[in-house]
């Protein structure tokens, strides 16, 4: 059971680790293989299978024995089964410099500002929603500034392991590039934001329907799973929905910890930003209520409104949202 457990899962990981077992690095064994290191990242990363030539110089490079060089070939060109293959040895368990290159090479994921506050209800809804194999397209909806962005690249960021050939957040056409480029045979994530502003184009655009894109993805790659934010549903056969709503905001006469609603604290975190004194007692308690509840707990209004505490004090900002 163990070996199965510790097996390689793909070709290009069985190279990874083989390349390892004999202490190079991806520039060095391409170099043994008289190929570019991006071809070696490619090909441990299965986004492509090496042809039959670099096939054979990989043998070499990896120190194949000579009377098992044939079959290496037929595995790497997928005519034969990776079972083939001896399980190289694992390598260790702490990540290395070119560990964190090559997962980066393979992700593409924005790098958020600041911690996502308060969303650890969204994010279980969203991978119960996921973790159904019926499930492959996601939309989050809400108004602007409710949070879907934020919202999609933490659960990006957090699932990570789960898609072997990685997460991309990018605009739809540069992923089309990237699916043609790289074959897509293993899971993989797609995260499209903002897709309103390109389902209905305007009249002078390119009235090539998003969704019918989208809809495309869904048909001809049966390993892609793929997350929306929009304002607007696709309408889709087969999406699935998810309204995202503002953060939990405390009673108006709450007496406990501010910090155990998510609308309040995000506030004095954004407000602690711009005024590094700022301290809730009092009437501010009250008026910082008021704000979140006439926000309706939306993150962007919220962050916003948490701006003015370097020139109002907080009943003043209530007066003027009112």
């Amino acid at each position: 059971m163990d070996h199965l457990i510790n097996s390689p899962v793909f070709f290009g990981e069985w190279v990874k680790r083989r390349r390892k077992a004999l202490d190079l690095t991806q520039e060095e064994l391409a170099n043994r293989a008289s190929c570019s290191k991006h071809a070696v990242r490619k090909i441990e990363s299965g986004e492509r299978r090496p042809s039959r030539q670099l096939a054979g110089l990989l043998a070499q490079a990896l120190d194949i024995p000579p009377d098992e060089r044939q079959e290496f070939v037929r595995v790497a060109r997928g005519e034969r089964q990776l079972e083939k293959l001896p399980t190289p040895a694992l390598e260790s368990s702490f990540p290395t410099l070119q560990d964190l290159t090559d997962i980066s090479s393979q992700s593409r994921i924005p790098l958020q500002p600041r911690a996502l506050i308060g969303r650890e209800a969204e994010l279980s809804a969203m991978e119960k929603l996921f973790d159904d194999p019926q499930c492959r397209l996601l939309t989050l909806t809400g108004m602007g500034g409710i949070g879907k962005t934020s919202l999609a690249i933490e659960y990006a960021i957090k699932h990570q392991s789960s898609f072997s050939a990685g997460v991309f957040s990018n605009e739809p056409k540069e992923q089309l590039i990237s699916y043609i480029a790289s074959e897509l045979k293993l899971p993989v994530l797609l995260v499209l934001d903002n897709l309103e502003h390109l389902l209905n184009p305007p009249a002078f655009e390119s009235k090539t329907n998003i969704s019918n894109l989208v809809s495309e993805f869904l048909q001809r790659l049966p390993n892609i799973k793929i997350l929306v934010t929009s304002r607007e549903y696709l309408n889709l056969r087969g999406e699935w929905t998810y309204e995202i709503h503002g953060l939990s905001i405390p009673p108006l006469e709450f007496e406990g910890n501010l910090g155990d609603y998510s609308a309040s604290a995000l506030f004095v975190q954004n407000a602690r930003r711009v005024k590094m004194d700022f301290e809730v007692g009092g009437d501010e308690r009250l008026a910082l209520i008021r704000i979140c509840r006439l926000l309706d707990g939306i993150p962007l209004a919220i962050e916003l409104a948490a701006a003015w505490v370097s020139m109002l004090p907080c009943e003043e900002i209530a007066l003027e949202i009112e």
